[in-house]
């Protein structure tokens, strides 16, 4: 019998399904970027807030997008998908 976690890696998409009990990850998109022994990493995707990123991080003011909710863990905390790993420190690749 195949583990269905053993197939998660860096980089994959996970859909929710809209039948799925755990309502912060009902019907979500999901990306991880990281999956080992250690645990799991994974943002939602298509959970936009009502709150542009100029508004709320200082610094970042000509940034009009959107912030997005990334997951019920660490909410206290701001994690950003960019293309900008040769410019920003401890950077994670997800994508090559």
């Amino acid at each position: 019998m195949v583990n269905e976690f053993d197939k998660l890696k860096t980089g994959k998409l996970l859909l929710a399904s809209a039948n799925m009990l755990e309502s912060n990850f009902k019907r979500t998109v999901l990306i991880m970027c990281e999956h080992n022994e250690k645990g799991s990493l994974g943002f939602i995707l298509n959970r936009p807030m009502e709150f542009k990123v100029c508004e709320a991080i200082a610094g970042f003011e000509d940034i009009e997008e959107l912030l997005h909710m990334g997951g019920p863990v660490q909410v206290d905390t701001v994690h950003f998908l960019h293309s900008r790993g040769d410019l920003i420190e401890d950077s994670l690749e997800i994508l090559p």
